[in-house]
């Protein structure tokens, strides 16, 4: 038999007070999500802390939260989830001509190449990661099918 699963998206979509993301990540947590989305770290000091604090309170669920396109950020975002039960670093790169020359100004074989690399780091500093490809509906097939294995 096949599971769904349910990835809940509420905290990286909204913002609610500190009060509020505690509560909630609580109340995923005991109704079941396979995975909570956390905001990526943006404010050091305030999303660290916040990381750090609901983190643990993820008995059940992972923890999923998006990194910038830098080792910086893979192991600022790493060290912030290392308290949940199941952390999970997620890398979300563009892979449209458009979107990859405009965003990261960078040619198909360098987006390439900075997946595999961004994908690797973050699996030496956690044991889950989860890569998506941006605008893929727009990009050229081949890029898709030739996408570097991490590992």
């Amino acid at each position: 038999m096949k599971k769904i699963k349910i990835s809940d998206v509420t905290l990286r979509e909204n913002s609610y007070s500190f009060k509020e993301k505690i509560e909630a990540v609580k109340l995923l947590d005991k109704l079941g999500a396979d995975v909570i989305e956390v905001p990526k770290i943006v404010n050091e000091r305030t999303d660290v802390l916040f990381l750090h604090t609901v983190a643990p309170l993820a008995v059940n669920s992972a923890v999923s939260c998006p990194v910038e396109l830098t080792k910086e950020s893979i192991d600022k975002t790493a060290d912030a989830i290392k308290g949940a039960k199941k952390p999970v670093i997620h890398i979300a790169v563009p892979v449209s001509t458009v979107q990859m020359e405009y965003m990261c100004h960078k040619k198909p074989q360098k987006i390439l190449e900075m997946i595999k690399e961004l994908v690797s780091y973050a699996a030496e500093k956690c044991e889950s990661v989860e890569f998506s490809a941006l605008d893929a509906t727009r990009s050229d097939s081949c890029l898709l099918y030739t996408s570097p294995s991490p590992r």
